[in-house]
C-alpha cells in the first residue's frame, strides 16, 4: 500500500490517453473552426503527440495524421 504505481498500472493511462485523444483532437478543430476556415492548409498539418513518462517503454512520439482526419459535425 504505498505511495507508488508500478509500470503496469500506469500502462492504462496511456492506453486511456489513446482511446480519448480523437475526441480531443476533434474538440480542438471545433474550437478552432474559424482558424481552420481563414488557414485551410492548416487541416493538412501533421498532429505530432509527444507521451512522456518516467517509465521509457511509455516515452514516445507518435503521428496522428493530420486535422482532416478529425472533422466534427
Amino acid at each position: 500500500m504505498g505511495d507508488s504505481f508500478s509500470p503496469t498500472q500506469n500502462g492504462e493511462e496511456p492506453e486511456i490517453f489513446r482511446q480519448e485523444l480523437p475526441l480531443a483532437l476533434t474538440a480542438i478543430r471545433y474550437g478552432d473552426r474559424l482558424l481552420f476556415k481563414t488557414n485551410p492548409n492548416l487541416d493538412y498539418s501533421f498532429i505530432l503527440i509527444n507521451f512522456m513518462s518516467a517509465y521509457p517503454q511509455f516515452s514516445r512520439s507518435e503521428n496522428w495524421g493530420n486535422f482532416r482526419n478529425f472533422p466534427f459535425k
